[in-house]
């Protein structure tokens, strides 16, 4: 019989681990690629997105939701995030969220 040297089994990896490592990258490359793609479409959203324009609609917003949209505007906004910033990522944020919802 063929003698194994433990110490060479421990460091082999078996098909099953090259079959993880590859996944793994995949999912990795996957990830940067979304990650990508998503920068592009909120680059695109922010130099469209004019905050002049919501304004009416950002008070009715926070009036509505005292709870939630208001109380989170109230602890970053201005001493961690911008005005405009904030509002920016929300409206980017519930537009990709409407276009996520199957239209009946």
């Amino acid at each position: 019989t063929e003698s194994v040297d433990v110490e060479d089994a421990q460091k082999s990896p078996s098909t099953e681990d090259i079959t993880q490592q590859q996944q793994q990258q995949q999912d990795q490359e996957q990830h940067e690629y979304d990650d990508d793609e998503e920068s592009s479409e909120i680059t695109s959203f922010l130099k469209s997105f004019d905050i002049d324009t919501k304004t009416k609609e950002i008070t009715t917003i926070t009036s509505r939701h005292p709870n939630t949209a208001k109380r989170y505007f109230e602890k970053f906004v201005p001493t961690t995030i911008s005005y405009e910033l904030f509002w920016a990522r929300y409206f980017y944020r519930r537009n990709e969220f409407r276009a996520s919802i199957p239209s009946t």
